[in-house]
């Protein structure tokens, strides 16, 4: 981890902070400074700074961290968003398509990859105004689909409510292995947190957080042993869908950390590639309320790449 400290004198007085830092004794270009600054590793006064035109006055203290390992995977980064990913931007939300892969949040390597700073750096590209955003909720890093974000703090504590309530109505489609014995599920139970050495949750006889998901199936292929289902999670709880599947045999196809020994059945080879990146669980529409009139919006978000081609090469799509 490098680490630099610096005064801002009075010759930077009045720049940005991009620019100031560009300039002193660091030696490091503007476009690395950027990408230390997206990336959280910039503190002026120890206050952590996330934006590049941030102006400086004398005086100032600026204090530089960052791996210089992970900021040059993250200035080779193909994680970028278009006007395609963007759902919905309007009453202070905007609702993004995440890809597959690519976290919610910030992740302890420091990396930039993360829906937030994605996000930031497509309307910096488009010429807008960056607003601030928040966060309101999260998607696990291999699934894909619908994400939430606010612009103002009172739309953050509006939505956080709505989640909280469970009056954001969510509809997640997973590709699993296993034929369904019936057509609707539900699954109560109580689940662990992460462990933080597993990375597992798993269902507790007691304690833990209580959990509710509906499942409905959408279409069977027997021949391949496999199953195309709608999740309806009511609560939100850490690989809640994940596990659930898991319990019912109904493992997600791709899930590198659930149901590996339920999956005796291997994919022909065309398939296989398909799910080496990422799990087959994708985020496919999320109903909220929106602050200024109470109206409700819905979003849908079109599947990614390899999970629309698998489910054409099976004809796992024929009952949608």
């Amino acid at each position: 981890m490098k680490r630099h400290s610096i005064i801002i004198d009075k010759t930077a007085h009045g720049e940005r902070l991009d620019i100031a830092l560009t300039r002193s004794e660091l030696g490091l270009s503007r476009r690395k400074i950027r990408s230390i600054i997206d990336v959280g590793g910039v503190f002026v006064n120890r206050k952590r700074i996330r934006v590049a035109s941030r102006i400086v006055s004398a005086g100032d203290r600026v204090e530089l961290e960052y791996d210089p390992r992970v900021l040059s995977k993250n200035l080779r980064s193909h994680f970028v968003l278009t006007s395609a990913d963007i759902l919905f931007d309007s009453d202070n939300v905007v609702a993004i398509n995440k890809p597959p892969g690519l976290p919610s949040q910030e992740t302890r390597s420091q990396s930039i990859l993360h829906a937030k700073t994605c996000l930031e750096a497509f309307f910096k590209n488009s010429s807008m105004k960056v607003p601030h955003l928040f966060l309101v909720h999260r998607l696990d890093k291999e699934t894909s689909g619908v994400m939430l974000f606010a612009k103002s703090g009172e739309t953050s504590q509006s939505l956080t409510g709505q989640f909280r309530e469970h009056r954001i109505e969510k509809i997640y489609h997973a590709i699993v292995y296993g034929i369904p014995k019936k057509e609707h599920y539900r699954v109560t139970c109580n689940l662990s947190n992460i462990h933080p050495e597993t990375g597992l949750v798993r269902i507790l006889n007691s304690g833990g957080q209580s959990s509710e998901t509906f499942f409905d199936v959408l279409s069977v292929n027997r021949k391949l042993f496999l199953a195309l289902i709608a999740c309806r999670p009511v609560s939100g709880r850490s690989h809640q869908i994940r596990v659930h599947l898991e319990s019912l045999g109904l493992p997600i196809v791709g899930d590198k950390k659930y149901g590996i020994d339920l999956q005796r059945h291997p994919l022909p080879d065309e398939l296989s590639h398909l799910t080496s990146e990422h799990h087959l669980l994708h985020a496919k529409s999320l109903s909220f309320q929106v602050l200024s009139d109470g109206r409700r919006i819905s979003v849908e978000a079109p599947y990614p790449k390899n999970f629309l081609e698998f489910l054409t090469l099976t004809e796992l799509c024929s009952e949608m």
